[in-house]
């Protein structure tokens, strides 16, 4: 901004400068023509003055008596009312600039003198003004230096404090006033928003702190219950059934997960980003998740195929397996027909045989409102995803095919 300020200034300045400037050389050059007649002039007439009894008395005038009055340089030509030369003085000039005064039984009396006198009169006021046109210029670009830092300054620290605000610290003290009016009511509305924006974050961490706090406890009560199952008792004391064995032992880890993703959830609301993050074998866990669904699938009359190979990233396995339940229940719920997962070196690829309409898949991945076609799952495996680095897009529309990736080992 300083630069394109400076650069800007010195523009309108030089534009005012080849207005004005071409006028005035004009004028000056005018005036030192008008200047050099005029003495010219003047000369002529003192000459005349000088000759005037010689020539009224029929004689030649003399040259010694009028020498004095013709400056060096200068060329004296007198003319007899013919127009015959009758006295000549000096170089010749050619086409100079000629002063001419009226003499006596109609001589004229005319003095000359060569352009370059012209250029050398004009050519001190002209330095003059390309000085003043230069020093202009350089004052403009001070001033525009001067005012550029006086408006970035603040600009630049407010800046700074906005990137730090999106960047979750707010604590970033405010700018200092800069007593500009608009920039300053530019920080105040920076430091309200900052202001709501920690009160609101606050709030929501504390709701979500004690949302997960109940749920836990929930869990912790389940798991219990499932614990004495599996230990052949009941709540009252009763022997357990033993067919029940392994439905609690598979309720139970499915238990222990979901308390898993209650405490990456929690972690990602405080600090925005996966803080298990670790390297592990990607198709392992895909592979793990999709046993999960597998009975899901087969009931709903749907196939699941799982290709998946060894492949290690670096990302928070709870997260993971949300992201990869979230498309899985996406793809049962709106797709149609085989599902398909494959796992790659950095990513997993989850397609249906259902089609979609390209320009119908806007707002797929925004919170939409309760009701819509896709809810907020795809959102919030996006934001899950995001905190782990990587990516989850609508790769196909037919057939529906979405990638995720995460960061490679």
């Amino acid at each position: 901004m300083r630069r394109r300020l400076i650069w800007g200034t010195i523009a309108v300045i030089a534009a005012v400068l080849l207005a004005l400037v071409p006028p005035v050389v004009i004028l000056l050059r005018r005036a030192a023509e008008r200047e050099l007649e005029v003495r010219l002039s003047s000369q002529a007439s003192a000459v005349s003055i000088e000759i005037a009894d010689e020539l009224l008395a029929g004689e030649v005038p003399s040259v010694g008596a009028i020498q004095p009055l013709v400056q060096p340089g200068d060329e004296l030509v007198i003319l007899d009312a013919t127009g015959t030369q009758i006295l000549h003085l000096g170089e010749d000039v050619g086409d100079g600039i000629t002063g001419r005064a009226a003499g006596p039984a109609g001589t004229t009396v005319e003095v000359r003198v060569a352009r370059e006198a012209l250029d050398r009169r004009v050519r001190t006021p002209l330095l003059a003004l390309g000085a003043f046109a230069l020093g202009s210029i350089l004052l403009g670009a001070a001033l525009a230096w001067f005012v550029g830092r006086r408006l970035t300054r603040p600009l630049d620290q407010l800046a700074v404090t906005a990137a730090r605000l999106g960047d979750g610290d707010f604590s970033a003290p405010p700018p200092p006033p800069s007593k500009l009016p608009e920039i300053d009511g530019i920080g105040a509305a920076l430091r309200a928003s900052a202001a709501r924006l920690d009160d609101m974050l606050t709030a929501e961490r504390s709701f979500t702190g004690d949302a997960t706090h109940q749920l836990r406890t929930g869990l912790a009560g389940i798991s219990l219950q499932l614990q004495m199952l599996l230990d052949g008792t009941s709540a009252d004391g009763s022997p357990g059934d033993p067919v029940s064995h392994a439905a609690a032992t598979e309720a139970l880890r499915q238990v222990e997960r979901l308390t898993g993703h209650l405490d990456e959830l929690l972690a990602l609301a405080e600090g925005g980003a996966g803080r298990q993050r670790v390297s592990f074998d990607l198709g392992r866990l895909v592979a793990h998740h999709c046993q999960d669904w597998r009975a899901r699938f087969t009931a709903a009359g749907r196939t699941l195929h799982v290709n998946a190979r060894p492949g290690s990233v670096a990302a928070t396995p709870g997260l993971v397996g949300q992201v990869v339940d979230v498309l899985l229940d996406n793809a049962l719920r709106h797709g149609a027909g085989t599902v398909t997962v494959t796992v790659d070196d950095v990513g997993v690829t989850v397609a249906d045989s259902g089609n979609v309409e390209p320009g119908s898949t806007a707002g797929w991945f925004t919170d939409a409102a309760p009701g819509a076609r896709h809810g907020r799952g795809l959102p919030l495996a996006r934001r899950l995803v995001r905190a782990d680095g990587g990516g989850l897009d609508l790769a196909e529309t037919t057939p529906v095919t979405f990638r995720v990736t995460y960061p490679r080992v």
